[in-house]
């Protein structure tokens, strides 16, 4: 079976078409099938970290289990380049929405986005080597834009409460 999933609907609620942060890992089996890449350390059981690739650009959707059976999701984030189309397609099973939400999107565009009314937002702006790096947090949702020489959006992501920005991931939910 084939989904549809909304990145605004994931950025509002943590939902993913029909995946919730309340699946495990055999759930997510069922839902999307074995996914192209994963990783583990030698610690691991299983593979906890899932990687569905986008079939045309480098854009991948990272599904992170606990190490604890059932294996429910831990986070869920989108990683590596920046949405291009009107929706994107991750393996064979699932393709999302943009919404607008596209590598073209304005970091004063996404500020005054709708996502933020009447929610508990907070926004850091701060240097962080050549770029200056826009955080907003709201919920459990982190995304963070950095703006290098260039003019051009480089997005990466925090997770809550942490200090460390990675260059990898765009979009994640924790």
């Amino acid at each position: 079976m084939r989904y549809l999933a909304s990145l605004k609907t994931f950025l509002e609620t943590g939902t993913l078409g029909p995946l919730t942060r309340e699946a495990n890992l055999l759930q997510v089996d069922e839902l999307f099938g074995p996914p192209q890449e994963w990783t583990f350390t030698p610690d691991d059981i299983r593979p906890l970290h899932w990687i569905y690739n986008d079939r045309e650009s480098y854009l991948s959707l990272n599904i992170i289990f606990e190490p604890v059976a059932p294996y429910p999701v831990k986070s869920i984030s989108f990683e590596e380049g920046g949405f291009e189309e009107a929706f994107e397609t991750f393996g064979y099973h699932l393709a999302v929405t943009t919404d607008g939400f596209d590598r073209e999107l304005r970091p004063s565009d996404f500020l005054r986005s709708d996502l933020w009314k009447d929610r508990d937002v907070r926004i850091f702006f701060s240097g962080h080597e050549d770029r200056l790096v826009i955080a907003v947090t709201f919920r459990t949702v982190s995304k963070a834009l950095m703006l290098g020489e260039t003019k051009t959006i480089r997005r990466s992501c925090t997770s809550p409460g942490s200090t460390k920005t990675s260059n990898s991931a765009s979009w994640m939910r924790t």
